[in-house]
C-alpha cells in the first residue's frame, strides 16, 4: 500500500481515509492500536503516516515531521536534489530524540531508526533470546550481534540461538563482530525460523567452509544483500567467489578484502544467477585491509557480464584494474551506473582518456579517481566529457598541476556537484586561483583543498568565500 504526500514538505498529511485501519469505539484509533498495526505489517508506509496525522492532532508534532521525513527519505536516493536538507533535518532529529524514541528496545541497543521507528539494534548474541521480546516491541528488521566468537564461548550460545523463533522476524543479520566459525555458521543458517534478505560477515568468517554452509542455506533464494568484509584473516579467495557465484537472487555483493583475484572475478561475471546484481563492491579504499587484486584481467572479464546493463554501483578500489581494465568497462554496457570508484588503480592520464570516451558517463552521479598518478592532460579530457549529472567527484592525491587552471573551471561549472576533493594535488597558487575564481554551483557543500601548498592570501580569501564549505 502505498500513500502520496506533498514532496514538497516533510510535515504535510496525508489524505487516504482512516476507516480501514483499527479503531476502538467511534474515534480516532488509540496509541497502542496504531502501533499494533505497524508490527503486523512492517512494509507498509501508510499504517506510519496514518499514525503520523494522528500524533500531530495529539500534541507530538516533532514525531510526527520525523516519522514523515523518514518515510520520504526512504523513498529517495541519495542524489536526490532534496535529500541533503532532508538528511540534515533527520541528523538534528536523531541528535537530539532518538534515545528518548528508541526507549522501548531497551538500554544499550544502539538503536537506528528508518522511516520513522527503531528499525536495527546491536546486543550481545547470547542476549538475543532473552530480549527479542522486549526488542520487537518496535518493528525491528535488522540486528547486529556482538561478543561471541567460537573458539572462546563454544558453540551452546550459536545452538539457543538457532533454535529461538524470534528469528523469523529479523531480515537483516549483521555478524561482522562475531566469529561463528564453520560450525557454528552450519549451526545457525541451517535455523528452521531464518528467511533473511540480508547477511553481513566479518573477517574470521570470510573463509570456503562458512560460505559453504551459506550457499547450503534453505533460505538463500530470498537473499538480497550480502557482505563479507576481510581484513588480515580472511581467505575466501577465488574459490570462495566461485561459490558465491552460485547464489541467485542477489542484487548488492561486498566482497571487499577477501584475496580475490582473476580467477574469481571471472567466475562471479560469468554467472547467470548473479545477473540482477544492482551493486558490486569488490574493493574500498580503508586503510589495513587486504585487497582484490582482479587485476586488468578481472575487470575485463566484468565488462563482459551479464549484469552490467543493472550496475548501479561498481566499486573497484585498489584492484589493480590499471588503464587496460577500465578501458574495458568504459566500453562495456553501464547505462545505469550511479557511482564508480577506481581509488588506487595506477590509471595515470591514459586511464582517464578511456573514461572520457565512454558513453554512459552522463548517468554517474559519484565519481572516485583518487590517487591514480592523474595529471594535467588526464584531467582536460575529464573536463571533457559528459558529467552533467556527477555530484560527488573524487580527485585527491594525483597530480594536478598549476597548469591544471581551464579544466578546474569547466569542471565547475557542473551544475550539481555537491561536493570536490582535490586534497594533496600539487596545484600550486595558480591552481588555487583557478579555484578560487571558477563558478562553482550554489548547492556546493564540501571543497577539500586541505594539504594543497598556498600561501596565506590564498587560504584567507578561499575561507571569505566559501566560509565552512572548504577544507585547507
Amino acid at each position: 500500500m502505498s500513500c502520496e504526500t506533498d514532496r514538497t514538505s516533510t510535515t504535510s498529511r496525508v489524505s487516504k481515509p482512516r476507516t480501514h485501519f483499527p479503531t476502538e469505539g467511534p474515534t480516532i484509533p488509540p496509541r497502542h492500536a496504531f502501533l499494533d498495526a505497524i508490527l503486523a505489517d512492517r512494509d507498509d508506509d501508510a499504517v506510519r503516516l496514518i499514525y503520523a496525522d494522528w500524533l500531530d492532532d495529539h500534541g507530538e508534532p516533532e514525531r510526527a515531521e520525523f516519522i514523515r521525513l523518514q518515510c520520504r527519505l526512504a523513498r529517495m536516493s541519495w542524489h536526490d536534489d532534496n535529500w541533503p536538507d532532508l538528511h540534515e533535518r533527520e541528523q538534528q532529529f536523531l541528535t537530539e530524540r532518538s534515545r528518548y524514541w528508541g526507549r522501548k528496545v531497551g538500554a544499550g541497543m544502539k538503536p537506528v531508526f528508518r522511516r520513522g521507528f527503531v528499525d536495527e539494534v546491536t546486543l550481545l548474541l547470547a542476549d538475543f533470546p532473552d530480549r527479542a521480546t522486549t526488542l520487537f516491541r518496535e518493528p525491528v528488521r535488522r540486528i547486529n550481534l556482538t561478543g561471541y566468537h567460537h573458539e572462546d564461548h563454544g558453540l551452546d550460545p550459536v545452538r539457543r540461538l538457532a533454535a529461538c523463533p524470534h528469528l523469523a522476524r529479523i531480515e537483516g543479520l549483521n555478524l561482522y563482530d562475531v566469529t561463528l566459525g564453520a560450525d557454528g555458521a552450519e549451526l545457525l543458517f541451517a535455523s528452521p525460523h531464518l528467511a533473511l534478505r540480508s547477511v553481513h560477515l566479518g573477517d574470521e568468517d570470510g573463509t570456503v567452509p562458512v560460505v559453504e554452509a551459506l550457499v547450503r542455506a534453505a533460505w538463500l533464494p530470498g537473499l538480497r544483500e550480502l557482505a563479507v568484509w576481510g581484513f588480515q584473516s580472511s581467505d575466501l579467495g577465488d574459490a570462495g567467489a566461485a561459490m558465491l557465484a552460485e547464489a541467485a537472487g542477489l542484487r548488492t555483493l561486498d566482497l571487499f578484502g577477501n584475496r580475490i583475484g582473476p580467477a574469481g572475478a571471472t567466475a562471479l561475471a560469468a554467472s547467470p544467477h548473479l545477473a540482477g546484481l544492482t551493486a558490486l563492491y569488490l574493493g574500498r579504499s580503508q586503510c589495513g585491509y587486504t585487497t582484490n587484486r582482479i587485476g586488468p584481467a578481472g575487470a575485463v572479464a566484468l565488462s563482459r557480464a551479464a549484469f552490467c546493463p543493472n550496475l548501479e554501483v561498481l566499486s573497484l578500489d585498489l584492484c589493480g584494474i590499471e588503464p587496460h581494465g577500465l578501458g574495458a568497462l568504459a566500453a562495456a554496457p553501464l547505462d545505469r551506473l550511479r557511482e564508480l570508484h577506481v581509488r588506487g588503480n595506477d590509471l595515470r592520464d591514459v586511464g582517464v582518456w578511456a573514461l572520457a570516451d565512454a558513453a554512459w558517463t552522463g548517468s554517474l552521479r559519484m565519481l572516485q579517481l583518487g590517487h591514480n598518478d592523474i595529471g594535467d592532460a588526464g584531467l582536460a579530457a575529464l573536463a571533457g566529457a559528459d558529467l552533467s549529472g556527477v555530484q560527488y567527484l573524487w580527485l585527491l592525491g594525483n597530480r594536478l598541476g598549476p597548469a591544471s587552471g581551464p579544466a578546474l573551471a569547466k569542471l565547475a561549472q557542473l551544475p550539481g556537484l555537491r561536493e570536490v576533493n582535490l586534497a594533496g594535488n600539487p596545484l600550486g597558487d595558480a591552481g588555487v586561483r583557478a579555484v578560487l575564481s571558477a563558478d562553482w554551483p550554489a548547492g556546493l557543500r564540501l571543497l577539500y583543498l586541505n594539504h594543497v601548498e598556498m600561501n596565506t592570501d590564498l587560504r584567507d580569501a578561499l575561507t571569505r568565500r566559501f566560509g565552512e564549505r572548504v577544507r585547507v
